[in-house]
């Protein structure tokens, strides 16, 4: 009988961290980034503000990426999904993840998968996985490659 007990106490206790892990990965998958984030955004130097992070890539608003010139941007868009791009090279991307790493500032880390038009320079993969940080400063939207 004690051991019908613990096996149904093992069973109930492996059901609700299953359903607790569920609960968070759902949560996980809920997070968008905020309206103000989407849209184009051209790469562009690091400048001097109050951000300790000063390797990180200041992104200017764009209305496309002709407007980006040899920097390239990106285009966030509504959803799972962004695209790079640099000239006539696009990437289209699709996220995998988000997930809020720091509240102040605000701080977001997208993992996604990447498949490009062609090889950006010679030798470059047309697929693979890129994840990143992306946050606010005082000098606009912000960008940190993690990896």
């Amino acid at each position: 009988m004690a051991v019908k007990k613990l096996f149904l106490a093992g069973v109930a206790a492996l059901l609700l961290a299953t359903g607790t892990a569920h609960t968070r990965l759902a949560q996980a998958d809920a997070i968008e980034l905020p309206n103000d984030m989407l849209g184009y955004w051209c790469f562009s130097h690091a400048t001097t503000d109050d951000d300790p992070d000063q390797e990180a890539s200041v992104l200017e608003q764009a209305k496309n990426f002709d407007d980006c010139g040899n920097h390239g941007g990106i285009h966030l868009r509504k959803g799972r999904g962004y695209q790079l791009g640099r000239f006539d090279w696009r990437a289209n991307c699709k996220i995998s993840a988000i997930e809020v790493v720091s509240k102040n500032p605000k701080t977001y880390r997208l993992s996604s998968d990447c498949r490009a038009n062609g090889e950006m320079f010679v030798g470059d993969s047309t697929k693979g996985t890129k994840v990143f940080e992306l946050w606010r400063s005082k000098a606009g939207l912000r960008m940190r490659d993690k990896e």
